[in-house]
This record gives structure tokens, sequence and C-alpha cells, in this order.
């Protein structure tokens, strides 16, 4: 696994002591405030290919005829 975090400025409060952590494998983001309390976590999923062809198709993009293998 992969990590990193870095300070920003918070855009409920426009505080400084925001913190944001990034991992790889698992995926996954996270932030946090430390002067508000503002937090966000990211989740992961996986969109079938109807759901997926479904966003495609509302941003003119072609539909798939089966998902990317993943590795």
């Amino acid at each position: 696994m992969s990590s990193s975090n870095y300070n920003d400025i918070c855009p409920k409060c426009g505080g400084d002591e925001y913190t944001i952590t990034q991992n790889t494998r698992p995926f996954s983001m996270s932030s946090e405030c430390f002067d508000c309390g503002f937090y966000m976590y990211s989740e992961e999923g996986q969109s079938t290919l109807e759901e997926l062809n479904e966003l495609r198709e509302e941003l003119d993009m072609p539909k798939l005829k089966k998902l990317k293998e993943q590795y």
C-alpha cells in the first residue's frame, strides 16, 4: 500500500488545518479539517456494464460491449 498526506485549505471554513490522505491498493481518499470538524471519506465500488453504458450515453460516448479487465 502506498499512502500520501498533504495539507490544504478547508472548502467549508477556509481553515488551514485540512489534511487529505490518499491511499492506493486499496484505493481510498479521506480528508478532515481540524478547525471546523468537516470530514469526507471515499467509497470504492464497481459499476455494472449497464450502469456504465448509461453514463457513457449521457456523455455522448460509445457504449462498451464488455468491461475492461481489472488487475
